[in-house]
């Protein structure tokens, strides 16, 4: 009888606990935007090994765009948005008779779609904690890009931190296409960016 009584307590102990961490009241807007800019630190993972001759390195490129909320209560929403993303890689490439430094860098239009937690820390402090997918379409010359795969795609798990209407935050994907039929290579790809919601 103890033990029952002990475990309804902690059961009730528990839920308590998830409603302070849920807020299932109406929003204050359905529908919020914001803008985000930033840096990328990209790579690419490769899958056919062929002895060290291209090494990926991870380089530095620009982030930026615009992202719309549609908020179901005040803390979960559901999120997308139009980005510029530039990734790709550095490296160096090795030929039978000569080596040299190699940086692949490709530019592509973003959406992603996310499922999104905010997580009350006070009254002006959230924590965003969000996961979802993205598909990517290059924009670079055709020339540039006739040897790779025009469209990338993936999961992107985010975490981020909000005070008032200005965001800082981190996310990081994990494509999953093939960019070309020779490295079979993918993209690896963290961002860090900053923005204001309006």
């Amino acid at each position: 009888m103890k033990k029952l009584i002990l475990l309804c307590v902690v059961a009730l102990s528990s839920v308590n606990s998830f409603a302070q961490l849920w807020d299932n009241s109406k929003p204050d807007k359905r529908v919020t935007f914001g803008v985000r800019a930033g840096a990328n630190c990209s790579t690419w993972y490769l899958g056919y090994d062929d002895d060290g001759y291209f090494e990926a390195k991870a380089k530095w490129g620009l982030y930026g765009g615009v992202n719309v909320d549609f908020n179901i209560v005040k803390s979960f929403a559901i999120e997308t948005g139009l980005f510029f993303s530039e990734k790709g890689c550095k490296g160096d490439n090795e030929s039978w008779e000569w080596r040299y430094k190699e940086k692949q860098k490709y530019s592509y239009v973003q959406i992603p779609l996310f499922a999104l937690y905010r997580l009350p820390l006070s009254e002006d402090f959230h924590m965003q904690v969000k996961a979802g997918g993205y598909i990517g379409l290059c924009c670079d010359h055709p020339e540039r890009r006739r040897y790779y795969r025009d469209v990338d795609a993936g999961p992107v798990f985010g975490l981020g931190l909000s005070y008032r209407k200005i965001y800082l935050g981190a996310q990081y994907e994990l494509g999953l296409m093939e960019l070309d039929g020779y490295f079979e290579s993918k993209n690896r790809n963290l961002t860090i960016s900053v923005g204001y919601d309006f």
